[in-house]
């Protein structure tokens, strides 16, 4: 398939995808979203458009892991850490599975990328952060992957890490299963 056709069905995939993207339900007390946002759809598409500027695959939208990406910008901003793991030590591979677990597949690995800025920045700005950190441009590059999950929380105050001031939390969530 010529790589402008993935770019586009991966697109409408995308765009497909988004009226089923939402946790099932409040968790914790939080609001669920229904949809993703201009901003995290962008991020997917400038992803995708990276990887294959680069000759790896596009990856598809994944409900399941935007349920994880989700909880998790909700609790670091509510919890007022910034961190792959819990503040109970809970590893991001644990809150992942619950969401998207291994099940019957023969292949499981997922993967995560994070960012907090004061300000929503635009996807180029947080795909180009990414691109300078080696673990980080490793994940957005990694030809395992089969989906992702992009999720942008921007509050006016979050306790803790964030001093009671503005904050912008971004969780990508990565994931392959065969």
């Amino acid at each position: 398939m010529p790589v402008r056709l993935r770019i586009a069905v991966a697109a409408l995939v995308a765009l497909a995808l988004v009226p089923l993207l939402a946790p099932g339900g409040a968790a914790g007390g939080r609001k669920s979203r229904l949809t993703l946002t201009a901003l995290e759809l962008s991020t997917v598409k400038a992803i995708n458009d990276l990887r294959v500027s680069h000759g790896v695959a596009p990856l598809a939208v994944s409900p399941a892991l935007f349920g994880s990406a989700l909880l998790h910008c909700q609790e670091m901003v509510g919890g007022g850490y910034f961190s792959h793991s819990a503040p109970d030590g809970s590893s991001f591979a644990a809150r992942i599975a619950a969401f998207y677990p291994q099940g019957r597949s023969t292949f499981y690995s997922v993967g995560e990328n994070l960012l907090r800025t004061l300000r929503p920045p635009s996807s180029d700005e947080m795909v180009a952060s990414w691109m300078q950190s080696r673990e980080h441009r490793a994940n957005l590059l990694n030809p395992i992957w089969r989906q992702l999950a992009v999720a942008v929380l921007s509050v006016s105050s979050a306790p803790g890490a964030y001093d009671d001031g503005r904050v912008t939390v971004v969780t990508v969530d990565f994931g392959a299963r065969r």
